[in-house]
């Protein structure tokens, strides 16, 4: 039953999922497209980082790097790409507050911020100036009026 559970949260993820190819936002140097080298690297370092490793219980499932998508690519900004990666996990329906800025989430999937291997959440990502008040207004208009 879990299994059959994860098959079907898998699907609706690449349903969901846009492609990540094209920004949801035209800002800054955000009008260049996430090329597939550059994407298959991201999904590689988030793989890595979040999943290669995983402590596995009996009966639980393995998340595989061909279960990892991006599902939604919000820009560029300074040699930053914003993203948005599936999960198999839907359950916690939030927000989060960024610069005075609310962005609210329909499930547990967040926004992070990659660069050359590392990845940031909002909130740090503007605490170190990665992002300005700015973007992540772009950021959050996009979330917010999917």
């Amino acid at each position: 039953m879990r299994y059959l559970l994860l098959i079907f949260c898998l699907v609706l993820c690449f349903c969901y999922c846009d492609g990540g190819v094209s920004p949801v936002n035209k800002s800054e140097d955000s009008s260049l497209k996430l090329d597939a080298e550059l994407r298959n690297r991201i999904i590689q370092d988030y793989f890595n980082q979040y999943y290669f490793n995983q402590v596995i219980e009996p009966n639980d499932a393995v998340v595989q790097l061909k279960d990892v998508q991006i599902c939604k690519y919000y820009g560029t900004f300074g040699g930053y790409v914003v993203i948005m990666f599936n999960s198999a996990v839907r359950q916690a329906i939030g927000e989060e507050t960024v610069a005075g800025v609310t962005i609210n989430y329909v499930d547990s999937r967040r926004i992070l911020v990659w660069t050359d291997g590392s990845f940031y959440r909002l909130q740090e990502s503007y605490e170190k100036k990665i992002l300005t008040e700015q973007n992540i207004r772009l950021i959050a208009n996009a979330q917010n009026n999917r």
